[in-house]
């Protein structure tokens, strides 16, 4: 199994992916062969852990400043 990063595009009404060169040949890809594709969406760090509110952050960075004092 190979895993690869793509970006979709525009294909008529659909999206479609473009499988590198390299991939295409070591893993014996031709075309009407069917493939089992697992999607995975890229998520952002934002996402990975959470976004928090600057107020928060800003009394975070507070109560950590009086410790260190």
């Amino acid at each position: 199994m190979v895993e690869i990063a793509c970006v979709p595009r525009k294909w008529g009404s659909s999206l479609g992916i473009i499988i590198p060169r390299d991939i295409v040949e070591k893993e014996h890809i031709l075309p009407g062969k069917e493939l089992i594709v697992d999607i995975k969406k890229h998520r952002t760090a934002g996402e990975f852990f959470g976004i928090r509110h600057i107020a928060d952050i800003r009394k975070l960075t507070e109560e950590v400043g009086k410790e260190w004092m």
